[in-house]
Order: C-alpha cells, then sequence, then structure tokens
C-alpha cells in the first residue's frame, strides 16, 4: 500500500505497528522551512530526517518526506516528485495507492504563506503519473480522498472547483499506460522543458 500526501503542511504521522510498516510507504511533498527552518507549516514535522533509508529494515516501505523550501518553483516541484516520489513509489510495487489530495498548495489559495504554487495543470499532471504507477503494479487500484482546499470564491471556477476537475477527469479516463521510470538524461530534459514553460506562462 502507498499513501501519497501532497499539501501546504507537513505531514501527519502515522502509527503502524513494527510488522506492518514494511507494507506501507508514505510520501509527502510539502512545504517546510523559511530562513533556516525557523518557520514550519502545521504540524511541523516532515523534516527529510525523518525518511526510512536504504538499510533500513522496513525500506523500501516506511516515509519518504521530501521537504520543499518557501524559495521552490513548480518546475523544481515536479523534478523532485520525478526524481525522489515516484521512483520510490516504483521500487515499492504497491497493491494499491491512496492519495490523500491537498489542493491548498494553488497559487490562489490564502493560506500556506506563500508556499503556495501550483496551478491545476500541476494536479492533472501528477494524477496521471500516479495512475502510470497504479497500472503498473496495482492493476489501476487509486482511492483518492480530499484532504484540502479552501478558496471557494467563484463557484465553479474556484481554485478548489478548478483542481478537482482536473485531478479526477485524469482519474476517470482509464489511461492504462504504465510508468516508466526517466533516466538522468530524460530528467534533465524535463526540468529544462519545465522551466521553458513557467519562465513563458
Amino acid at each position: 500500500m502507498c499513501i501519497r500526501d501532497r499539501y501546504m503542511g507537513a505531514s501527519s504521522p502515522i502509527r503502524l505497528s513494527e510488522s506492518d510498516s514494511k507494507n506501507v510507504l508514505f510520501v509527502s511533498i510539502h512545504g517546510y522551512g523559511l530562513d533556516g527552518d525557523s518557520c514550519r507549516l502545521y504540524p511541523g514535522g516532515g523534516s527529510s530526517a525523518t525518511s526510512t533509508i536504504v538499510g533500513d529494515p522496513v525500506y523500501p516501505g516506511g516515509i519518504l518526506n521530501l521537504p520543499m523550501p518557501f524559495t521552490a518553483t513548480r518546475p523544481q516541484w515536479r523534478d523532485m516528485l520525478r526524481s525522489r516520489a515516484f521512483p520510490r513509489i516504483n521500487e515499492f510495487k504497491p497493491d494499491m495507492i491512496f492519495i490523500s489530495a491537498g489542493f491548498d498548495s494553488h497559487e490562489k489559495e490564502d493560506i500556506g504563506n506563500g508556499f503556495n504554487k501550483f496551478i491545476e495543470f500541476d494536479y492533472s499532471w501528477m494524477t496521471k503519473e500516479l495512475q502510470k504507477l497504479a497500472n503498473l503494479h496495482c492493476e489501476g487500484r487509486i482511492v483518492s480522498v480530499l484532504e484540502g482546499g479552501y478558496n471557494l470564491r467563484g463557484g465553479l471556477l474556484s481554485p478548489l472547483a478548478q483542481s478537482v476537475s482536473f485531478h479526477t477527469t485524469e482519474l476517470r479516463s482509464r489511461s492504462r499506460e504504465c510508468y516508466k521510470e526517466p533516466t538522468p538524461e530524460e530528467l534533465e530534459q524535463f526540468a529544462e522543458m519545465d522551466q521553458r514553460i513557467e519562465e513563458e506562462r
């Protein structure tokens, strides 16, 4: 089982027995730290030091915390997912993927102290990549639960409504495409492409 978490605050703790820990991978990418980690978002945990590493008995299960600094750009968030989160999920080979979908990281959300960087297309892209992993390892099994997103101004055009729409459109697409781990060269090409797109936006 893989629990995939994406939101503004740092990851909330999961309590599992030692025997169960190897069967769960909890991945969280979140805003963390200002000026040497002097300012953190609720609930204040989620540093990379708490991640499970190679050599730990439960690896590749356990926890992968991916804290992102205040200065991180949209391309850098995507690069972290491509280079760290998705390969770890691929290594873990989940039987099912649970998404804790935090849309409060949208750039038009009022909370987040400026960490907010995502737009609707980022949620669509993340969902598509997680679908590829689910297709490869667990016959497409994904459960997505709304975790956050609070800006309802604009009704159906609000940041929350648009983010949910882009996310669920990908879930409903029933794509059968499978994940293929990118090479270092491909990671570099993707990063350059994302940066060009961001500069033109």
